[in-house]
């Protein structure tokens, strides 16, 4: 798959986790305390983990962080 197919997979995946208007206006706040992370992933119905995950793709909190927000999970 070349990187612009991909870029757009990414894209979509993500938009449909958390949708990118309610994201934009979640990152606007400025608010990123677990909390309203939390308030903010049930609002719009996802995990927080998720929405943490792309608060730190997107560089505005720091991978050291928000620990308690994240789940393990076993694959196999």
């Amino acid at each position: 798959m070349d990187d612009r197919k991909e870029q757009e997979a990414d894209d979509f995946a993500a938009n449909l986790l958390v949708p990118a208007a309610a994201f934009e206006a979640f990152v606007e706040a400025e608010d990123f305390e677990e909390e309203s992370i939390r308030a903010f992933a049930k609002k719009v119905g996802t995990h927080p983990a998720i929405v943490l995950g792309k608060l730190q793709h997107n560089k505005l909190v720091s991978y050291r962080t928000l620990y308690e927000l994240k789940v393990q999970i076993e694959l196999f």
